[in-house]
């Protein structure tokens, strides 16, 4: 029964308190993903240049074996 009174009591003190907290975390946590976003977008741009790169430069070598016509 006196577990019964103290849960009552610790749940009444967590509504008051969460009552005045602030959704500042959660504002937080969007600007983190909003710079993990533009990283990966960073990131897949910088993959598709190098793919750019590595093709042209298949294309010289090839070119300079005379396979490419």
């Amino acid at each position: 029964m006196n577990f019964r009174h103290i849960f009552g009591f610790v749940l009444i003190i967590l509504a008051i308190n969460l009552q005045q907290s602030q959704a500042s975390w959660l504002r937080d946590r969007a600007s983190d993903l909003k710079k993990t976003e533009q990283t990966f977008k960073y990131i897949k741009n910088a993959a598709l240049e190098v793919i750019e790169v590595g093709q042209k430069a298949a294309d010289v070598a090839a070119t300079a074996r005379g396979q490419k016509k």
